[in-house]
């Protein structure tokens, strides 16, 4: 029976099913309530469990033991870390630490799957079959703005953190200081401008967002391709 169930589909769709479980517990943030109960994760179940059943079905087993180390190592640290910074600490109770190894399994099979495939993108002939040559930068361009798309749903309408709040107050102020990029500054405008105009700031901040993804999402697709 055990046999069965390692060789059927029954697998990927439990691994995709686990690592969307586990994967707030990553996120420095001590509520996961709210991401864990957001609706947005069942849209990625379907797609998950594809990747991993392309991933394991045709994985190369000269790499098999080392990637799956690299995962193991990778989601540990990931954990920790995430612990440190919120909790200053670490709990070593029986619960604590069978919670953490479930996290800990299912954020392996993620950064598995991830490592795979890209040695998989490696090993292809740079000379004769290489992806700049076989895709366009429309394909790069979508590809990426789709990976990031998740990040952007559970943080709608953006990160408003680190600099912001006080770039925000410059251009409240009408003070600006070159503490900060001028023109990074005045482009958060675009926040209070729409959020006075229309009467909500989550729609400046969700149209920030959108532009500072096409920039960086055109660089990654322009940088591939050249």
């Amino acid at each position: 029976m055990i046999k069965k169930f390692f060789k059927s589909d029954v697998r990927f769709f439990l691994g995709a099913l686990m690592t969307l479980i586990v994967l707030p517990f990553n996120f420095s943030v001590e509520d996961t309530s709210s991401i864990i109960l957001n609706s947005v994760w069942l849209f990625f179940v379907i797609p998950l469990y594809y990747f991993y059943k392309h991933t394991f079905s045709n994985n190369d087993q000269k790499y098999l033991k080392v990637n799956a180390l690299l995962s193991v190592f990778f989601s540990i640290i990931i954990k920790i870390g995430r612990d440190l910074i919120l909790y200053s600490a670490l709990s070593y109770s029986l619960s604590d630490i069978l919670k953490d190894l479930f996290v800990v399994i299912g954020t392996s099979i993620l950064i598995f799957s991830v490592l795979t495939s890209l040695l998989k993108l490696l090993s292809i002939d740079l000379t004769q079959n290489s992806l700049n040559k076989q895709y366009s930068f429309k394909f790069f361009f979508i590809l990426f703005f789709i990976i990031w798309l998740p990040i952007l749903f559970i943080f709608w309408p953006g990160i408003f953190s680190y600099d912001v709040p006080m770039q925000i107050s410059e251009l409240v102020s009408k003070n600006l200081s070159t503490h900060h990029p001028i023109i990074h500054t005045l482009l958060l405008n675009i926040i209070v401008v729409i959020g006075d105009r229309f009467g909500n700031y989550n729609a400046g901040a969700l149209l920030y967002t959108l532009i500072q993804m096409i920039i960086c999402v055109g660089i990654n697709g322009v940088s591939i391709k050249s």
